[in-house]
């Protein structure tokens, strides 16, 4: 027995009029409240998920256990921040199939591999293996998104200034001159003929829309010195894919020629560090040479000295050639100080996703009651709350 024959004719006629009337929910979603009203079956359970999230209110009332369902409630959302060139079917599937190859990300938290998708999803990057645009990468029990560096290549394409870059690996049984200076020069060519022996190098090319062109080289052994910086630098893709990551460094290394950047790259970038586990390829040191432990202290704002005002000079007058001192000080207000600037918490939390991991701000959200997603809905007193927690547990 179906369950059309166990409705009653009304809810019968509303069966067929909701299935075919897309263009009258009022009749779809009675529909659904009438089924579920006779039925306790897992579909009506469904329906009764979808009709509250109709009237709009919180999602959160029917938890979404799997990556699946968190895609189905939030497929809309993730179509709006794919750009117009990727489709949201293949991008979805890449990442469905992404987790159902590698049983490590199916040990993940389904809201962490939902927050890796998203973060894909607003950078337009799918997880196809062939295209090596994003990869979803486990760290205990969460996992984050790692861009691939054809990924980050194309984004910098996007900035407009640049045609092409390309990174390759030098192997000692190659040929390979580079010089520096006023006319810089890069030539390689590779041993296709015999083994080409271990590699000892990676460069990027960057070449601009005006003609020129700008590279940059590696050794094997700064390569390295970066992964052993990397808090995944046993497992992940520095052990499965060292070639692909070698030339990702070179790259990232090579962004600092870009004429221009963009919000994409920047956060492509930011995305990365957080994956490998580094703030940055290059950390500078910070402008007073200390280092805490504290984030607060690593993300405080500076408040300047003021400097002393010099005395004003003395003149001479050129009529009596007489040493005139310096004219008093006109009285008035005193000048006005300046006000010191706003904690800006929702930035200093921005800033600290590239020292802590996903699943340790996660947890803290979860600790404060805080059920929003995306950090940008965040209110600055939510933030600063998050802060303290992370500041209290990094101690």
């Amino acid at each position: 027995m179906t369950l059309r024959s166990l409705l009653n004719p009304s809810v019968r006629l509303l069966f067929r009029i909701g299935g075919a009337s897309h263009g009258q929910p009022h009749l779809y979603y009675a529909f659904r409240v009438a089924c579920c009203a006779i039925c306790s079956t897992k579909v009506c359970f469904f329906m009764r998920r979808r009709v509250r999230m109709s009237n709009g209110t919180d999602v959160a009332v029917v938890q979404p256990k799997t990556l699946k369902e968190y895609i189905e409630v939030k497929r809309p959302e993730i179509a709006s921040m794919l750009p117009s060139h990727v489709n949201v079917e293949r991008f979805l599937k890449s990442a469905m199939l992404a987790v159902a190859r590698d049983r490590n990300l199916q040990e993940c938290t389904p809201l962490s591999l939902f927050t890796a998708v998203v973060n894909a999803a607003e950078l337009g990057l799918d997880f196809t293996p062939a295209r090596g645009h994003a990869y979803l990468v486990k760290y205990g029990t969460s996992a984050q998104m790692m861009p691939g560096f054809r990924g980050m290549i194309d984004l910098a394409k996007r900035t407009g200034d640049v045609s092409q870059i390309e990174a390759h690996i030098v192997h000692d049984a190659d040929r390979f001159e580079m010089e520096f200076g006023t006319t810089p020069k890069l030539v390689h060519v590779p041993e296709i003929r015999k083994p080409t022996g271990k590699p000892i190098g990676v460069y990027a090319v960057a070449h601009f829309n005006d003609g020129t062109s700008q590279f940059e080289f590696m050794s094997i052994e700064q390569v390295d010195a970066i992964r052993k910086r990397s808090k995944a630098a046993n497992n992940g893709p520095w052990v499965t894919d060292y070639m692909e990551m070698a030339r990702k460094t070179v790259v990232r290394r090579l962004f600092k020629y870009l004429p221009s950047s963009s919000d994409l790259l920047d956060k492509a970038i930011e995305a990365d560090n957080k994956a490998v586990g580094m703030v940055d390829f290059e950390i500078e040191p910070m402008e007073d040479g200390e280092k805490t432990s504290k984030l607060a202290d690593k993300l405080a704002a500076k408040v300047a000295t003021p400097v002393a005002e010099e005395p004003p000079a003395e003149t001479i007058n050129e009529s009596t050639g007489e040493v005139e001192g310096p004219a008093p000080a006109k009285r008035g207000r005193k000048p006005k100080e300046e006000a010191l600037p706003v904690a800006d918490y929702k930035g200093r939390l921005k800033a600290a996703m590239a020292i802590f991991s996903e699943r340790e701000v996660i947890e803290a959200k979860e600790k404060l009651g805080i059920r929003k997603l995306y950090d940008t809905d965040l209110t600055q007193d939510e933030a600063k709350s998050i802060l303290q927690i992370l500041n209290k547990d990094g101690e």
